[in-house]
C-alpha cells in the first residue's frame, strides 16, 4: 500500500509539472514582449516551487550580470537590485553563467560562493537557493534563480532544480528571440534613418521579398508613386515590375555578392543590389540604390 501511495504522489507531482511546462511554453510562444513573459514565469515558477523570491539574469554587452527581471519583492527592491550589476563570475549567479551547471545551496550564509553584498544592500537574508543556466545551444545568455523555500522543511531538491533546468531551457530561446527581434529592430530604425537622409534612391527587401523600407528620394524620383506607406510591405516583385528583378534578389541572396543592373532597352536607371548579411553570415536583406537618371521616362 504504501508503495502505491508513493506512485501516485509521484504521478500527480509529474502530471503538474507537465501541466506547468505547458502553460510556461504557451506563454513564451504567445508574445514578443518579454517582460510580460517572463514575469509571468518566474511568478508561477516561484509558486511552484514554493520559494519567495525569483529573479532572471542576463549578461550586458561587457559582460557584466544584472537583474533583468525579479519576481516577489517591492517596487523598490526591484528599482534597486535594477541598478546593480555584478561582475563576471561574481556570486553563485556569476559562477553559475561562468560554468554553465545549476548550483543548489542549502545554507547560503556559510556558503564560500555566495556574495552577500546584495542582501546588505536590500536589506534581505537569503538563506537557500537554486541557480540554472539560462542556455541556447552553448551560449549562456544569463541564469534564473529562486529563493528560499517555503515548504515544512524550507529544503529545495533535486526535483526543484530538475523542474528550473527545463523551464530555463524554453527560457532562454524566448530571451534570445526577443533579443534578436529588438537587435533587428533597433539596426532596421537606425538604418532607417540613415537611408532617408540619403540623396539616392533606395529601398531595402528582406528574405521574403518584401520591401522593408524606401526613402523620400525614391518617392521624389517616382513622382509620388512609390511612398514610403506604399512601398512598407510590399511584395518586392511589384516595385518597378517591367524589369522582372526577381531573380535578381534570388542570385543575391543565394550567392552573397553585390549586383548591378540596368533598365530595360538601353535607357539608363541603373540599379545596384547590396546584400547586407547577417552574424552568421547568411544574407538577411538587400539594399537597392537607384541611379535617377529618367526614371520619369520609364514610369511613363
Amino acid at each position: 500500500m504504501e508503495k502505491i501511495k508513493e506512485l501516485e504522489q509521484e504521478n500527480q507531482r509529474l502530471k503538474k509539472r507537465n501541466e506547468l511546462l505547458s502553460k510556461i511554453i504557451q506563454q513564451l510562444n504567445s508574445s514578443l514582449q518579454l517582460s510580460v513573459v517572463m514575469e509571468y514565469v518566474i511568478g508561477e515558477v516561484t509558486k511552484t516551487v514554493k520559494a519567495i523570491t525569483s529573479t532572471i539574469y542576463t549578461l550586458t554587452e561587457n559582460g557584466k550580470i544584472e537583474f533583468s527581471y525579479i519576481y516577489g519583492a517591492k517596487q523598490e527592491v526591484k528599482e534597486k537590485l535594477q541598478k546593480i550589476q555584478l561582475e563576471p563570475g561574481q556570486g553563485i549567479a556569476g559562477k553559475v553563467i561562468k560554468e554553465g551547471r545549476p548550483y543548489i545551496s542549502l545554507d547560503t550564509q556559510d556558503d564560500p560562493n555566495f556574495y552577500k553584498g546584495i542582501d546588505q544592500e536590500i536589506g534581505f537574508k537569503t538563506r537557500s537557493l537554486i541557480c540554472v543556466p539560462l542556455k541556447v545551444k552553448s551560449e549562456i545568455i544569463g541564469a534564473l534563480q529562486v529563493i528560499n523555500k517555503e515548504s515544512e522543511d524550507k529544503k529545495f531538491n533535486q526535483g526543484d532544480v530538475e523542474l528550473l533546468e527545463e523551464i530555463a531551457n524554453h527560457a532562454a530561446l524566448a530571451i534570445k528571440n526577443a533579443q534578436l527581434y529588438e537587435e533587428v529592430k533597433n539596426w532596421r530604425e537606425f538604418n532607417e534613418a540613415i537611408i532617408e537622409n540619403i540623396n539616392e534612391a533606395v529601398f531595402v527587401v528582406d528574405r521574403g521579398l518584401k520591401v522593408i523600407v524606401g526613402n523620400r528620394s525614391l518617392e521624389e524620383m517616382s513622382g509620388g508613386l512609390y511612398t514610403k506607406e506604399y512601398l512598407k510591405g510590399r511584395n518586392a516583385r511589384e516595385i518597378f515590375p517591367y524589369l522582372n528583378l526577381e531573380p535578381v534578389y534570388r542570385e543575391v541572396f543565394q550567392s552573397g555578392r553585390s549586383f548591378q543592373q540596368s533598365g530595360a532597352g538601353g535607357r539608363l536607371l541603373n540599379f545596384k543590389f547590396i546584400p547586407r548579411k547577417t552574424k552568421n553570415g547568411e544574407v538577411g536583406e538587400i539594399i537597392v540604390l537607384v541611379n535617377k537618371t529618367n526614371l520619369q521616362s520609364e514610369l511613363e
